[in-house]
C-alpha cells in the first residue's frame, strides 16, 4: 500500500513540474514576440488611436459611427477620405455618412433631434444653431473630455475655442477650421478693365466701384450672406446683431445701411437679379462669379477654392474685405463650422476620440487642405501650408496678413431665436432684390419682428 502511495506522489510531482515548465516556456515566448495586448497598444499609438482604452485580450468592439455635414463635392470627398483613413487605423470602426446643402442639413438635423436620432458626430453652425441644440439638450457636453485631456485643445487658440461655447458656459462643439468674412472677386476681369479694389472700402467706396465695374465690364454685383453682412456693419458701431435674447441694434436706423446698399444697387442697375442668384443653389459651378454674371461673391475666405476651381481657364479670383466704416471692428476670425456630438450617441467615448483625431491629426489636414478653413491646430496648420494649392494659399495669407492684424473678437453665438431671425432676414433680402419693400420698411420689420422672435426664443 505504501508503495502505491509513493508511486502516486511521484506522479503528482512530475505533473506539477511539467505544468511549471509549460508556463515558463509560454512566458518566454510572449516576451520575445510581444503579448497580444501590447501589440494592439503599439499599433494603436502609431496609428493615432481612437481612444486611450486599456489594453485587452478581447477584440475591440465592432461599431458604426454616423457622421453628417453640409458642403459641396470637394468637401464631401475629402471628409470621406478622412473617415476612410480612420477606419484603416481603427478597423473595428466603420461609418455611415450623410451630406446635404446648408439649409437641408439643418432641416435634417432638426428632424433627427426631434426623434432623438442625431448623428454621432455632425457639423453645425456655431452662430445659428449651437445654442438651439445645446439648450434643448441635444449635444454632448465636451467640457469633461477637455478637462480630462481626452479631447486635446492645447493647440487651439482660446478665441477660436470659444466658438463652441454655448450660453450656459459649456463647450459643446469644436471648430472644423477657422475663417472670416471675405469678398471673392474676379481679379482678371477687373485688371483687364483697369479697375482696382482694396481692403477696407467704405459703403460709399464700394457702391462707386460696383457702378464703375458694371459700366466698364457689364458684370453685376451680388450682395449675399445678409445675416453676416448686417452683423459685420453693426460691429463697426460696436453693436451686436444678437445680444442676450434681443437684437443688439438700438433702433431700425442701425439696421438701415445694409438695406440701403441693396436699394441703391437695384436703382443704379448694378445689383444682380434675384433669379440668377438663387438659381445657382449650392452648385459651385453655377455661382454667378463662375458663370460671369457677377464680379464678386461674399462668403467666408475659405470658400475661395470652391469657386476658383470651376472658373474658366485664365480667370483668377482673389480676396478683399467686405465694405465697412471700421475694418478693425468689423473683421473677425470665427470657427463657425463646428463639430458636435449627438447626446444620444451609443459610443460617446469613441465619438470624442474621432473628433480629437480629426482636429489634431496632421494627416487629416493634409487631406482637407484648408477646405474648411485654417486648421485650428497650429502645428497641423504649419505642416500643411507647403502642400496648399495657390487659391488656398491666398486664403491662408488673407487670414494671416489681413484679418489677424486688423480684427476684433468674434460675436457670441446667436442663441434661441437666431435661426428664425435668419429666415426673416432672408425673406427681407428677397423683397429688396425684387423691389417689393423699401429699405426703411425692411429695417423696421427686422427690428420689430426680429426682437419679437428673439424674445419668443428666450421665453
Amino acid at each position: 500500500m505504501k508503495k502505491a502511495y509513493r508511486i502516486l506522489a511521484i506522479l503528482l510531482c512530475l505533473s506539477m513540474l511539467f505544468a511549471l515548465a509549460a508556463c515558463s516556456a509560454k512566458q518566454e515566448n510572449t516576451t520575445e514576440d510581444q503579448k497580444p495586448d501590447e501589440t494592439a497598444t503599439e499599433t494603436t499609438d502609431t496609428a493615432e488611436p481612437s481612444g486611450d482604452a486599456p489594453a485587452s485580450e478581447e477584440a475591440p468592439e465592432e461599431m458604426t459611427l454616423s457622421v453628417a455635414w453640409w458642403g459641396g463635392a470637394a468637401r464631401n470627398e475629402r471628409i470621406e477620405k478622412t473617415l476612410d483613413l480612420y477606419s484603416e487605423l481603427n478597423p473595428n470602426v466603420s461609418f455611415s455618412t450623410a451630406t446635404n446643402n446648408f439649409s437641408d442639413h439643418y432641416t435634417a438635423m432638426a428632424t433627427a433631434a426631434a426623434s432623438s436620432d442625431l448623428p454621432d458626430m455632425w457639423l453645425l453652425s456655431a452662430s445659428l444653431w449651437l445654442n438651439q441644440f445645446a439648450g434643448s439638450n441635444q449635444l454632448l457636453d465636451l467640457t469633461p473630455y477637455i478637462e480630462s485631456g481626452a479631447l486635446d485643445v492645447s493647440q487651439i487658440p482660446e478665441t477660436i475655442l470659444e466658438s463652441g461655447r454655448a450660453n450656459d458656459g459649456k463647450i459643446y462643439a469644436i471648430g472644423a477650421g477657422y475663417s472670416g468674412p471675405a469678398m471673392q472677386y474676379n481679379k482678371t476681369a477687373l485688371e483687364t478693365a483697369g479697375i482696382t479694389v482694396e481692403n477696407g472700402m467704405t459703403i460709399e467706396d464700394f457702391c462707386k466701384k460696383c457702378a464703375e465695374i458694371y459700366e466698364k465690364t457689364g458684370l453685376k454685383t451680388v450682395i449675399n450672406n445678409p445675416e453676416m453682412f448686417i452683423e459685420y456693419l453693426l460691429r463697426a458701431d460696436g453693436k451686436l446683431l444678437y445680444d442676450d435674447g434681443r437684437l443688439g441694434a438700438d433702433s431700425s436706423e442701425d439696421l438701415l445701411p445694409y438695406f440701403e446698399l441693396m436699394e441703391r444697387g437695384r436703382s443704379e442697375g448694378w445689383l444682380i437679379d434675384y433669379e440668377t442668384w438663387v438659381s445657382a443653389g449650392g452648385d459651385s459651378a453655377q455661382q454667378p462669379i463662375v458663370t460671369g454674371a457677377t464680379w464678386n461673391c461674399m462668403w467666408n475666405a475659405n470658400q475661395l477654392p470652391l469657386v476658383q476651381g470651376p472658373c474658366p481657364d485664365g480667370v483668377e479670383l482673389d480676396l478683399i474685405t467686405w465694405p465697412t466704416s471700421d475694418l478693425a471692428k468689423s473683421n473677425y476670425m470665427l470657427a463657425n463650422m463646428v463639430w458636435g456630438i449627438g447626446i444620444n450617441t451609443e459610443h460617446p467615448d469613441e465619438a470624442v476620440a474621432l473628433l480629437n483625431w480629426w482636429i489634431n491629426s496632421i494627416d487629416v489636414q493634409k487631406i482637407m487642405l484648408g477646405e474648411m478653413g485654417v486648421p485650428l491646430n497650429a502645428e497641423a496648420a504649419a505642416a500643411v501650408t507647403p502642400e496648399l494649392d495657390e487659391s488656398t494659399k491666398k486664403v491662408f495669407n488673407y487670414e494671416l496678413d489681413v484679418v489677424v492684424p486688423e480684427s476684433s473678437k468674434a460675436n457670441p453665438t446667436g442663441g434661441n431665436g437666431a435661426a428664425e431671425v435668419r429666415a426673416l432676414i432672408d425673406e427681407l433680402e428677397e423683397g429688396m432684390y425684387y423691389g417689393s419693400i423699401s429699405a426703411e420698411e425692411a429695417a423696421e420689420r427686422l427690428f420689430t419682428e426680429g426682437n419679437a422672435l428673439m424674445a419668443a426664443g428666450k421665453a
